[in-house]
């Protein structure tokens, strides 16, 4: 009918013409007839259908749809303004539980019956002539008869449920179910098929709804049931109003309608219907979608607490009971509200109100879903800890468990731990990547391997963030498991039978890094890098011993297979052909080595920049240096800063000393002194990618020492000694402050000695680095162009500052980030954030340079130096012997005018023949005495027993009577010879003005004797009873023949001299040190001050005698930069010629190579390496016998394999190192992972 309105009966049983209230969608107790129609007033129509649906949402909006009922009818229903009988009770059996759900609708149509409003007749049955009541909107024009049934169908699924396989058993069955409903509706009822409904897979719960039924369901025992419930529906049907059943639709007429279709009747002030917007009424039903979401949420949580109670707080269950309380409360609330407002938008008021009603219920605290957040966190972690528990995992926490219980301790045992928190479930961006390494940890673990889960909020400990600890054996490996396996997924690994190891072994000077293909027959024969399993480190190849080494300690090569990263390579380790893999170890290149020499005046902060470039190569950022646990160092150092409190005047300054670590080898720098005491070799290894470079970064002790010439000679001499174990130099850093603005005694000297022990060849290795340039806004500043003069002054070296040879740091910042890992505030954190982004740009830049560089051989300085040390201390000598010989050729020709004299005969001239001699004796001391054993301190003289051996004259007996008897005699440097009173408990001799370690005991002094030596051949004459005449013949031939060797052996000494000089000349960067004359007159006038306010004059006389001994050096090389011996090309390996050539001297050469200082007599060790490890997120596992390590950081720049135009970027893995040789700062746990150890007790 035109413009009427269908609607669901929804159970509701009401005649023709019953009235109808639209604001509040109810039928009226009213009819517009006093008594029923006739039958010819009713238009009937047999229908007899049957319609089969099958609904599977829960969603109220399509439960609605495949029921029939509109949105506006759905709404009222829900805000409870309409009542549910008969089928539609369904809707009112929502379930509380996570279930897999679907109903059959089944609904039978028998006939429909409408009023004929034309019919005169129709007018006689009138209860009214005149309507108007206000609440009558519609009246029932037609009724659609039949009967409609709903068959519910649940399936309950608990925690241990596989979800997939339920929702697959349960499709089919109720698949089945409706697929026999279908037949029977098409006369194919098939025993067969009914007895399928008895042999279902799940045992789900069916209800049965039915209008016939009127208030509830009736539970069905199985799907038979059903279908035979379904089955008897048309005898109900002929049971009820002469066979046509229940209504099951109902259209409504608007009232106002009659008016126009029925003339007798009038209709005045009715009510009017205004229908709330579509979007409106859909968000109504969206609400209660989500109350019932929530009330399920709440519910199935209840369930899973009351389950898994020993994995949540106690309280959590009494939280969760209140939570439903006030659900249940806000639900009838809101349909109280939503109810009122509804009416009122329906009346005519405006529709805002309805909107209002809603908005304080999706959102904010009386919203469901705030009421029902509480399930989620809990859902998950009970989800999670189930699930790690069934499949084998152990949990601690709540259950009052203890971590130490589960950890095993047998050797082979293994354990992962998965520190979590509820709130990280959620929350933490590693949660999802360690979960899922969790559950295969859990697949795939073996006997001896556990799986512990620990809730750290369920025992009170901070988590920074969720992560993966290992141990093994008890002992803990790492704990970020889950960055150690990332770093590991594409590393290839060789190892070796953990019992063949040798620990605490120094590694060899020589050895490679081991880049060789796979032996794996079917793997990529490209070469690969090779890491230790255990220790995570690159491991190397020893030249000298076979032996390969890594942070576990050494093995032998024969000892290692080798598996892969390639997916062909499988599981296995594959061994090599011993004769193959030793040719492959010894073909090995270098090229992944960078030695770089690091030089400077004293005090320029040599050391703190190395601790800076560290950290400015590993670090981005200085808060990222700033994150990791640990401050990262490879030297001790130590430096003062203040601190100005300028909000008032009366506060004193406060200077806070920063001590960073601390070793025998270096010294507290912050009062002036070097720091540096000896050369040391810190070797860093870059993991980046497919390639690796150890960078040796070589300290050495400053230039310009406070301690005097000497220690700066020493300290040069033990450069080298240390720079003798390395085949190549490939950068030379000389490290300069940017403020000297003038060319000072000081700074002068310290720049040509330092050019003077480097050869010429080392010009294109050598670059300016300069420290403390923030305040040069990063230029060299004041420093450019005294330096720059000076390098002009050598215009042939091709030395010069450019863009290539030019470096701006700045330590500043690192020196703030030490300060703030010991605790010391510092302001203006902007300025230190620039400079450490400028600092890292120019480290990135030099050591590309320096892999650009050829590198320098190193034995071309060695042998310069060599040649140098030679001149020095063969200049005194060279003019001694020339006076010696002189003075023997001299009293020679005495000799022989002697025994030219005719009046010399028999026993007379016999005895001329005997020469007179002075020779060495020893005289045992009653007590030791301390000598000193440096250079300018003793004497080395022949025995004067022509047997070719000469002994050593203690000239400085610093301590004649030591009453110490626990110092070994005739040892130098014996650790307990520093308690004797000629160091009064400093470094240095009151005597002497030297170091300590160059002192020792004696317990003789050598005394000279004058003594008569026969001359072997004419003794041999006077046995044979040989004449006067044939006795002076031979006197005179041995005499001449001495002279002519005296003389031969004198012009090859200076001759020699010459050579060297050129070879200097030619050779070195600088010849000799300009310098050193005016810097030693400045040390001389600073003693000779002390001397007059009575001062020890010792160091004076020493200074003096440098001095001229200097000077005589430079003599030496200007007498002889153009002697003939300048056309003569010397090399090295000339030099060494002509040094054997001279120890091989007849007379003077023994006593030559006794006087000689050996470089290699500066220190005792030259074995200086001390590796370090950065500190780093990336983890890496325990090498074998050493403590637990946990870096934290943040990678480091990856650095090019070398080429033109590369530049460091950011690595994608690790940094290796060697083994540790020396107390070094040891890296720790995170605090909060430690935190956590203590508090599981561990």
């Amino acid at each position: 009918m035109a413009q009427s309105t269908q609607r669901s009966a929804i159970g509701q049983n009401f005649p023709l013409g019953t009235f109808y209230n639209a604001r509040n969608d109810r039928f009226m107790s009213t009819n517009l007839f006093k008594a029923n129609p006739p039958a010819e007033a009713i238009e009937r129509t047999d229908i007899h259908a049957w319609n089969v649906r099958a609904g599977y949402d829960e969603a109220y909006e399509r439960q609605f749809e495949v029921m029939g009922i509109s949105t506006e009818l759905g709404a009222s229903i829900l805000a409870g303004l309409v009542p549910l009988k008969g089928s539609s009770v369904y809707l009112n059996e929502r379930p509380r539980s996570r279930n897999l759900q679907a109903a059959v609708h089944h609904t039978i149509t028998t006939v429909t019956e409408a009023l004929r409003f034309g019919f005169p007749g129709l007018a006689d049955c009138l209860m009214f002539n005149n309507i108007s009541s206000g609440e009558v909107s519609h009246i029932v024009c037609k009724i659609e008869w039949g009967v409609r049934s709903i068959i519910g169908v649940r399936q309950y699924l608990d925690n241990g449920t596989r979800s997939d396989a339920a929702k697959n058993d349960f499709k089919s069955d109720f698949n089945s179910f409706l697929s026999v409903i279908d037949s029977s509706k098409q006369a194919q009822n098939l025993a067969a098929n009914v007895t399928s409904l008895r042999q279902t897979q799940l045992s789900p719960e069916i209800t049965a709804y039915s209008d016939v039924l009127e208030d509830n369901g009736i539970i069905m025992e199985n799907f038979q049931e059903a279908y035979e419930f379904l089955q008897i529906m048309p005898l109900h049907v002929k049971d009820h109003n002469e066979g046509k059943g229940m209504p099951i639709a109902y259209s409504l007429l608007p009232i106002a309608m009659l008016n126009y279709i029925l003339p007798a009747v009038r209709t005045s002030e009715i009510g009017n219907f205004f229908p709330p917007a579509q979007d409106c009424l859909n968000s109504i039903i969206q609400l209660f979608n989500e109350i019932h979401t929530c009330q399920r949420t709440l519910y199935d949580l209840e369930r899973n607490v009351q389950a898994n109670g020993r994995y949540l707080p106690h309280n959590i269950l009494s939280e969760i009971e209140d939570r439903q309380r006030g659900l249940e409360a806000v639900q009838k609330t809101i349909r109280i509200d939503i109810a009122r407002a509804i009416q009122e938008v329906r009346g005519g008021s405006d529709p805002g109100i309805l909107w209002q009603a809603l908005a304080q219920y999706q959102q904010g605290h009386a919203s469901p879903r705030n009421l029902a957040n509480i399930g989620t966190a809990f859902r998950k972690t009970i989800e999670f800890i189930s699930r790690a528990v069934s499949k084998g995992a152990f949990y601690v926490g709540h259950n009052g468990t203890t971590l130490h219980s589960y950890l095993p301790r047998q050797p082979d045992s293994e354990a992962y731990v998965l520190f979590f928190t509820p709130t990280a479930m959620g929350n933490d961006e590693y949660w999802e990547s360690n979960h899922d390494l969790l559950l295969e940890l859990l697949q795939t673990k073996g006997p001896k391997t556990s799986v512990i889960i620990l809730d750290c909020e369920a025992i009170s400990i901070n988590l920074e963030r969720v992560h993966i600890a290992h141990h093994q054996g008890g002992q803990l490996i790492t704990s970020e498991y889950l960055e150690h396996k990332l770093f590991m997924a594409d590393k290839c690994f060789a190892e070796c039978d953990p019992k063949t190891v040798e620990t605490g072994v120094r590694k060899p000077i020589q050895r490679r890094h081991v880049t060789i293909p796979c032996p794996g027959s079917q793997c990529s024969k490209a070469e690969a890098q090779w890491i230790c399993p255990l220790c995570v480190a690159s491991i190397e190849y020893g030249f000298s011993d076979q032996y390969i080494y890594c942070d576990c300690g050494r093995s032998l090569f024969t000892n290692y297979k080798f598996k892969c990263s390639g997916n062909a390579h499988g599981p296995q380790y594959v061994s090599y052909e011993k004769d193959r893999l030793l040719l492959l170890l010894q073909g090995l290149s270098p090229a992944n080595y960078l030695n770089v020499l690091i030089l400077g005046e004293t005090g320029v902060g040599k050391s703190t920049f190395i601790n800076a470039l560290v950290n400015y190569l590993e670090f981005e950022t200085l808060d990222d240096a700033i994150s990791v646990e640990d401050l990262n160092y490879v030297i001790p150092c130590s430096f003062s800063t203040q601190i100005m409190d300028r909000t008032g005047s009366t506060q004193s300054i406060q200077v806070k000393k920063v001590q960073i670590g601390s070793r025998e080898d270096e010294r507290d720098g912050s009062k002036g002194d070097s720091a540096t005491q000896q050369t040391t070799v810190y070797p860093v290894t870059f993991n980046m990618g497919d390639s690796i470079l150890t960078v040796r970064l070589i300290d050495t002790p400053g230039m310009g020492d406070t301690r005097g010439v000497d220690t700066d000679r020493q300290n040069m001499a033990d450069v080298l000694s240390t720079l003798s174990s390395y085949e190549e130099l490939h950068g030379i850093l000389v490290l300069l402050k940017s403020n000297a603005s003038r060319l000072t005694i000081t700074f002068r000297y310290c720049v040509e000695e330092l050019l003077t022990h480097l050869h010429q060849k080392a010009a294109r290795n050598i670059a300016f680095g300069f420290t403390n340039t923030r305040i040069s806004n990063y230029t060299p500043g004041d420093t450019y162009e005294p330096l720059n003069k000076l390098l002009h002054e050598r215009p042939g070296l091709g030395l010069n500052l450019s863009m290539s040879t030019t470096y701006c740091f700045d330590s500043e910042s690192f020196r703030y980030l030490a300060a703030v890992k010991k605790g010391v505030k510092m302001p203006n954190k902007a300025d230190f954030d620039s400079s450490w982004r400028h600092s890292r740009g120019e480290s990135i830049r030099l050591i590309n340079q320096f892999r650009k560089n050829p590198p320098h051989e190193i034995k071309s300085t060695l042998s310069l130096n060599g040649a140098r040390q030679l001149i020095s201390e063969l200049t005194k000598p060279i003019a001694e012997m020339s006076q010696i010989i002189n003075g023997s050729i001299a009293m020679t020709e005495d000799k022989m005018q002697e025994i030219k004299d005719t009046r010399l005969s028999g026993d007379q001239l016999r005895g001329r023949l005997h020469v007179q001699k002075v020779q060495m004796s020893t005289r045992t001391l009653d007590q030791p005495r301390t000598v000193c054993a440096n250079g300018d301190c003793i004497e080395a003289r022949d025995d004067g027993k022509d047997s070719g051996k000469t002994v050593t004259l203690y000239k400085k007996h610093c301590h004649p009577v030591c009453h110490l008897d626990d110092v070994q005699v005739e040892q130098i440097a014996h650790p307990n010879l520093i308690n004797c009173a000629a160091f009064s408990g400093s470094d240095t001799c009151n005597q002497c003005g030297h170091i300590w370690k160059e002192h020792l005991h004696v317990l003789y002094e050598l005394e000279p004797e004058t003594v008569t030596v026969i001359d072997p051949s004419i003794q041999q004459k006077i046995q044979a009873n040989a004449n006067d005449i044939t006795l002076r013949q031979t006197a005179l031939k041995q005499h001449e023949q001495r002279i002519h060797e005296y003389e031969q052996e004198r012009e090859t000494i200076r001759t020699a001299a010459a050579k060297f000089a050129v070879f200097l000349s030619n050779n070195s960067l600088a010849a000799y040190n300009n310098a050193l004359i005016d810097y030693l007159d400045y040390l001389i006038k600073e003693e000779q001050i002390k001397v007059q306010a009575g001062g020890s004059d010792t160091r004076l006389l020493s200074l003096t005698d440098e001095r001229q001994k200097h000077k005589e050096a430079i003599q030496l090389i200007d007498a002889n930069k153009h002697s003939k011996a300048n056309n003569i090309d010397l090399s090295e390996g000339g030099v060494d010629k002509i040094v054997t050539q001279l120890y091989g001297l007849k007379h003077f050469g023994t006593t030559l190579k006794n006087m000689k200082q050996g470089i290699v007599s500066a220190h005792e060790a030259t074995y200086r390496e001390i590796p370090h490890t950065v500190k780093r997120k990336t983890v890496r596992k325990q090498p074998l016998g050493s403590s637990a390590r946990h870096p934290q950081g943040r990678g480091l720049p990856s650095v090019p394999q070398g080429g033109q135009g590369q530049h460091l970027g950011r690595a994608t893995s690790r940094v290796s190192t060697q083994t540790r040789l020396g107390p070094m700062p040891q890296n720790s746990l995170s605090s909060s992972f430690a935190s956590v150890m203590r508090r599981v007790g561990l």
